[in-house]
């Protein structure tokens, strides 16, 4: 990874909590459209809690310069896409 995937991803664990922003482990639920059609695979499966939450992770991805992905209600820092 590099020193900017990290430093995103330290700064969105520090807005919406370290138990809300998954990198490890089986992902794959979030991963897939609901079609089962498109796959792809995610850096991080953000969960925030909160308007404000939502908002703080929106704008570090945006100003992180990384697309955003949204899966039902969630959003992830990633295309579905590889």
């Amino acid at each position: 990874m590099t020193p900017l995937l990290d430093s995103l991803l330290d700064s969105l664990r520090a807005a919406i909590g370290a138990a809300h922003v998954l990198t490890e482990g089986d992902l794959s639920a979030y991963e897939t459209d609901w079609r089962q059609r498109s796959h792809g695979k995610s850096l991080a499966v953000l969960r925030p809690g909160t308007t404000e939450e939502v908002a703080a992770a929106v704008r570090l991805c945006a100003d992180a310069g990384v697309p955003k992905q949204r899966r039902l209600t969630r959003r992830r820092c990633a295309s579905i896409h590889d």
